[in-house]
């Protein structure tokens, strides 16, 4: 019985002994937590950060920085292909500004050839035989005037050409007309 009893008290005392370990263990954590929270409210009030969000801070800082550079690197490509665009494109109006002088020549010219075309009717319908120019061949015999004019009686019915008009009598000319000539004679005879 006294071993007995000695066992009990051992028992009792080893128990007692690991319930205040325990304890001893679960309070020592929470005041492990307590101390930790309050030292983190008071370095955030101080402005102070922990290592670990620091360096997860840098790492982002450091890739937003990489997006930057990349960024700007594309910003200047874009500005470079900006700017050969933009002299093609003042290429690309100088040629146009030269095509419309050239059709504007060609239609000046177009129109001259028109007044001279119409100048040249308005002789074969006339009834003065046409003097040669100082150059040409010999004249016409009037047989062949009359064939010409003939033919060019029935081209003008086959485009509908306007009625015939009495022409006023012109001076014979002294040399063939020049371009410029032939606009002159145009605007006389449309007169």
């Amino acid at each position: 019985m006294v071993v007995d009893t000695k066992h009990n008290y051992l028992e009792t005392v080893g128990g007692i002994g690991r319930s205040t370990r325990a304890k001893a263990r679960a309070a020592a954590r929470s005041l492990q937590h307590t101390i930790t929270a309050e030292m983190e409210k008071a370095s955030g009030r101080l402005g102070l950060v922990r290592s670990d969000d620091l360096d997860e801070v840098r790492s982002e800082l450091t890739g937003i920085r990489s997006e930057l550079a990349e960024t700007r690197t594309a910003l200047a490509e874009a500005r470079s292909e900006l700017a050969g665009a933009r002299s093609e494109l003042a290429e690309a109006r100088t040629g146009l500004t030269e095509a419309r002088a050239e059709i504007a020549g060609v239609t000046t010219g177009l129109a001259d050839a028109r007044a001279e075309l119409a100048a040249l009717r308005d002789q074969a319908m006339s009834t003065e035989p046409v003097p040669p120019a100082a150059d040409s061949t010999p004249r016409k015999t009037a047989a062949a005037t009359k064939a010409v004019r003939a033919t060019v009686a029935k081209k003008a019915v086959a485009k509908k050409a306007p009625a015939r008009r009495t022409a006023a009598k012109k001076a014979p000319a002294k040399k063939a007309p020049t371009r410029a000539g032939t606009a002159k004679q145009a605007e006389k005879a449309t007169e």
